[in-house]
């Protein structure tokens, strides 16, 4: 089979650097059309894998986008609902829209609050153990070997320049330990920052023992830093073209946003092959993915779209590395009713799933045996 084949209409497939495919079988399905709020969810913005098999994820519980109402909810291994975690609000244990979660040594979560800057940890019985005020502008959140964590925050961000970004380290504790900038290169991009649409953009990110990790998103080649040196990593890959229906819908979505905010969308053009990654993530046992960028397929929406949404979607494929920096290889989704995004725990794949009637199900899926 081709290193870039095709997902199978009955669920992902793994291509290992080798060559060899692990099939997947559907374990575990968590949605329903309408009962219980538990079960039924609105935009799962993420979601974090727990050491027993089951799930912690974020639900913006209202179709709106907005997410003043948004809840953590954690399910078992056999999907059944466990409890919400927090609420909404500003008080002790509560969260406002859109916070950011991490998994910590033991099982506790825990939670950066940009909008309150405040740090909060609940135990493993989803109860609040303690909360700390967090450094402004909290751009990531990420577990340390030490059973503490680590925290990015924007220090300043010129006009027209990347941002300075800081991380700080913490103790299971809530001290902090130390604070480091990060390496130049964070999203360094002619707009500073993930604004640089379709311009070559830095990424940066952190591990669980400190080494920062870099990448330019024009190769699916990364560089890890740590006091001992560095260690560059390239992996192969295909460029990817953008379609010309596609390149065209993309072209006017930007030249609209730019019109819109008082620019000149004359000049706007989009290149015409596709940058190679659109994220790149790290977990708490330091493997390193890459989200990459697929071609084209137009979807008919039911609504009108908004002036940031386009019809033309991507399939959910993500290149992987472990902790040690090997190639482990790549996962393939089929694009039917895939939504656009997913996460690769320890040894399965969640993935969030549209119905035929726009409901949405958390679908955990597991390789026929160890594939990354």
């Amino acid at each position: 089979m081709s290193r870039w084949a095709a997902a199978s209409a009955d669920g992902p497939i793994f291509i290992t650097a080798a060559g060899d495919t692990v099939r997947m079988h559907e374990e575990l399905r968590i949605g329903q059309l309408s009962g219980p709020d538990e079960y039924t969810f609105a935009l799962i913005v993420w979601t974090l894998p727990t050491p027993d098999g089951g799930v912690f994820l974020y639900d913006l519980e209202s179709s709106d986008g907005r997410g003043e109402n948004g809840r953590i909810r954690e399910f078992d291994a056999q999907g059944h609902s466990v409890r919400y975690v927090g609420a909404p609000g500003e008080g002790p244990g509560e969260y406002s829209s859109f916070p950011q979660g991490t998994m910590l040594r033991g099982g506790d979560l825990l939670i950066a609050d940009q909008g309150l800057a405040r740090i909060t940890r609940y135990d493993t019985a989803g109860n609040l153990a303690a909360s700390w005020p967090g450094p402004p502008a909290m751009a990531e959140l990420k577990p340390a070997t030490d059973g503490g964590w680590y925290v990015a925050t924007v220090t300043d961000h010129p006009e027209g320049k990347p941002r300075h970004i800081d991380y700080v380290h913490y103790d299971s504790l809530g001290h902090e330990i130390s604070r480091f900038p990060a390496p130049d290169a964070y999203l360094n991009g002619p707009n500073g920052g993930a604004g640089a649409v379709d311009n070559s953009t830095s990424d940066v990110t952190i591990l669980p023992d400190g080494r920062m990790v870099t990448a330019t998103n024009d190769s699916l080649s990364f560089l890890v830093s740590s006091p001992t040196g560095e260690v560059r990593v390239t992996a192969p890959w295909q460029p990817v073209a953008y379609l010309p229906e596609e390149r065209e819908a993309r072209r006017a979505m930007i030249a609209g946003l730019v019109k819109r905010a008082g620019g000149d969308p004359s000049g706007i053009e989009v290149p015409e092959f596709k940058k190679t990654f659109s994220a790149m993530t790290t977990d708490g046992n330091g493997r390193i993915s890459f989200r990459m960028r697929t071609t084209g397929y137009k979807i008919e929406p039911e609504t009108p779209l908004k002036p940031t949404q386009t019809p033309w979607h991507e399939s959910f494929e993500v290149e992987r590395f472990d902790s040690t920096l090997h190639h482990l290889g790549r996962l393939i989704t089929p694009r039917q009713s895939i939504r656009a995004n997913g996460t690769l725990g320890p040894d399965a794949l969640w993935l969030v799933q549209e119905g035929p009637s726009g409901e949405l199900y958390l679908v955990k899926w597991r390789p026929d045996r160890t594939a990354w």
